[in-house]
């Protein structure tokens, strides 16, 4: 732009940009680079038409409620840092493992608390998991499927329980609920999704043979 020239016509002139100096990376660091950019875009491509696909194969006789009416929201309770340890026994799933370690579907525990039994809530193995803290108010579509029972459920953890499919619901958070979860985040650097800015969405589920 600070080479542009003219007024009403602006041109460039090709002499003036040849003697701008600029960084760049090895030949082979770019091409490392190109080929993560590359995958990244194939990838959010395959997610487009995959939604795209599931949308168009489905039925139109979804029921619309608001969430709170499909099922009822919970926290977890405290499993901090400190409790997980090496020697602890009690299977735990941390808030931050949700953006981490898990996609749509919970099967294996990475931490395990010392924190009293009576002091935690734990699975049933039908739980869908909102994360409560983050930073990236559009980052908050990383609701999964705690697959298993007796697991304690971390603090800063929103639990759904539904009668509907755990999975499907899981999914349609992540794929369907991304620009209506930002929009009731509160917060600054470090952001909160509290569920009861949740329970009004207006959510439409198919019936439990189609999930």
């Amino acid at each position: 732009i600070k080479q542009a020239q003219g007024n009403t016509q602006i041109y460039v002139n090709w002499t003036a940009i040849s003697l701008l100096e600029y960084m760049i990376p090895s030949k082979e660091e770019q091409v490392k680079i190109g080929e993560y950019l590359h995958s990244i875009s194939n990838l959010i491509t395959l997610h487009q038409c995959k939604c795209y696909l599931l949308f168009k194969l489905l039925h139109n006789d979804w029921e619309q409620r608001k969430l709170d009416d499909w099922g009822d929201f919970y926290y977890g309770r405290s499993c901090p840092k400190w409790s997980v340890t090496e020697n602890a026994t009690i299977p735990c799933i941390r808030y931050g493992e949700l953006y981490t370690k898990f996609g749509a579907k919970i099967d294996r525990v990475y931490s395990y608390t010392n924190m009293p039994p009576e002091n935690l809530r734990f699975s049933k193995g039908t739980e869908v998991l909102i994360p409560r803290v983050g930073e990236d108010p559009m980052d908050y579509n990383h609701c999964t499927w705690l697959s298993m029972p007796d697991i304690a459920i971390g603090e800063m953890i929103s639990v759904f329980n539904t009668d509907n499919n755990p999975l499907f619901t899981a999914t349609m958070f992540n794929a369907t609920l991304q620009n209506e979860f930002a929009m009731r985040v509160e917060g600054g650097s470090v952001t909160n999704l509290y569920f009861e800015k949740l329970k009004n969405i207006e959510v439409s589920f198919p019936s439990i043979l189609e999930q």
